[in-house]
């Protein structure tokens, strides 16, 4: 077992979190830095979409923050 870090930064959005899994079971925690927003996913799969759907939560939470504050 081993605590790794991942970084991933898409439309000038830096995210910095884990992953992880058991046969069945997929999970991501990401932190939006510069934010106090942290999402995290469990999902009943053996792949890896958990950090598709992260970005996409990412990128509506981005999305209102500018057009409606």
């Amino acid at each position: 077992y081993g605590l790794g870090l991942h970084f991933d930064k898409f439309a000038e959005i830096e995210l910095i979190g884990h992953s992880g899994g058991y046969p069945g079971f997929v999970s991501q925690t990401r932190h939006w830095l510069g934010t106090d927003y942290v999402i995290s996913f469990f999902i009943n799969a053996n792949d890896s979409a958990s950090l598709s759907a992260t970005r996409s939560i990412v990128s509506i939470l981005d999305f209102t923050a500018k057009h409606l504050s």
